[in-house]
């Protein structure tokens, strides 16, 4: 969807990126998808026990989590593609960087003033 490509091309991708790194991104959609899925069904039945709201409260406050927690998760998966993908571009040396995080941009420096400011 992100790179406009046919399903058998997608497929393809998605293992040239994960190559490597496939137990750390099972882990990491399980955890989050496991968070997003359950938040809203916990506090709910956590709810129950605890107070004496009525079922239309605590069904609300439940949903309510989850409308903020799926899309969450969503983020949070698309920002691991990007990771991945840069990861991909670095082991292949096509990120057009030095590696340093604080490295400079290229280009030319701005001007140095010297002396004291008027």
């Amino acid at each position: 969807m992100l790179d406009d490509l046919s399903a058998n091309e997608s497929l393809h991708r998605s293992s040239e990126l994960v190559n490597g790194h496939w137990w750390r991104t099972f882990g990491f959609t399980a955890l989050v998808d496991t968070l997003a899925i359950l938040s809203g069904p916990l506090l709910g039945v956590g709810l129950l026990l605890v107070t004496d709201h009525s079922l239309t409260f605590i069904n609300f406050a439940a949903s309510l989590v989850s409308t903020f927690t799926v899309p969450f998760a969503a983020i949070q998966l698309t920002l691991y593609y990007f990771d991945l993908e840069a990861r991909r571009r670095r082991r292949r040396g096509r990120c057009g960087c030095s590696g340093s995080i604080n490295a400079r941009p290229p280009g030319p420096r701005p001007a140095r003033v010297v002396g004291r400011p008027v």
